[in-house]
C-alpha cells in the first residue's frame, strides 16, 4: 500500500489494475492527478502501490554502477547491492520503494531525481 504522506509531486507511483507507471502531478486530499505519456487523470490514492526499488530502476534514474556501489553524479551518496544509502561508509538507511529513493535525493540535493521517459 502507498502512503499518501509520504509522496511529493514528481513521484514515481504504479497503478494497481495494470502496472501502469505515472507521475505524480497533483496532490489533493481525495486523490492524485497523475499522467504519463499517454494520459493525464485524477485517481485515488488505494489505487496506486509503490514501485520497488530494483537495479534497473537505479539506472533508469542515472545511478552508475561502480565496484558494489551505485552512484549518482557527483552526490556524497551512495547505495549499495541492498539498496542501503550509505554515507561516509555508515548506513543511512534503507531504502524499498522509487519515492522513498526519489525523495531522499530531493532532500540531499534540493534537486528532483528524474527518470529517463517520464
Amino acid at each position: 500500500m502507498l502512503n499518501k504522506n509520504e509522496l511529493r509531486i514528481g513521484n514515481l507511483v504504479k497503478y494497481h489494475d495494470d502496472d501502469t507507471i505515472f507521475k505524480v502531478v497533483e496532490i489533493d486530499t481525495l486523490g492524485i492527478r497523475v499522467k504519463n505519456k499517454e494520459q493525464e487523470t485524477w485517481i485515488e490514492y488505494d489505487c496506486f502501490s509503490p514501485i520497488n526499488i530494483t537495479k534497473d530502476w537505479l539506472i533508469k534514474f542515472g545511478y552508475k554502477f561502480e565496484l558494489e556501489w551505485y552512484r549518482y553524479k557527483n552526490e556524497m551518496y551512495i547505495i549499495d547491492e541492498d539498496f542501503m544509502i550509505i554515507v561516509d561508509e555508515v548506513n543511512l538507511l534503507k531504502l524499498n520503494h522509487i519515492h522513498q529513493l526519489q525523495n531522499f535525493h530531493f532532500s540531499v540535493s534540493e534537486q528532483d531525481l528524474r527518470c529517463v521517459g517520464f
